[in-house]
């Protein structure tokens, strides 16, 4: 569920930046980010469980 967060927040972050509004941009890019970095989060965690 979280890639398809992460493709919906690609999509706005183009669509923003192809209609000049930077106050969104930015917003889709920390949201991005965030989601993006869990996604990393979650796998690190759960290959750190599969070793141990």
């Amino acid at each position: 569920m979280s890639l398809v967060y992460l493709v919906i927040y690609l999509v706005a972050i183009i669509y923003n930046i192809e209609h000049h509004q930077k106050l969104f941009v930015y917003l889709w890019s920390a949201l991005f980010l965030g989601n993006l970095a869990y996604i990393i989060y979650s796998l690190v965690k759960s290959f750190h469980k599969a070793n141990e």
